[in-house]
């Protein structure tokens, strides 16, 4: 079965806008077209989420490995407060 490049299809899931915005913005400064289809129904592109919801980032079929190869880049750079240095 053949994929058509212009499909869209999830790459990630997040459950705040936060996070949502910043993967967004690292594909789109990388030229990755991406959206979530939720941002029609929940009001999340002008700051009004309010309600619990999964946050889907899609982009093309075409871009599917190289924008989860750069998320997963930029996942294993984070510092979560467990891994953070102890201050002196």
């Amino acid at each position: 079965m053949t994929v058509d490049p212009e499909s869209f299809v999830t790459v990630a899931q997040f459950t705040t806008l936060i996070e949502f915005d910043m993967a967004r913005g690292l594909l789109e400064s990388e030229g990755i077209e991406c959206f979530s289809p939720e941002e029609r129904f929940t009001g999340i592109s002008g700051g009004l989420y309010t309600y619990a919801v999964t946050i889907r980032l899609q982009v093309r079929s075409r871009d599917e490995e190289r924008a989860r190869a750069l998320l997963d880049q930029a996942e294993s750079t984070f510092i979560t407060p467990d891994e953070a240095p102890e201050e002196p």
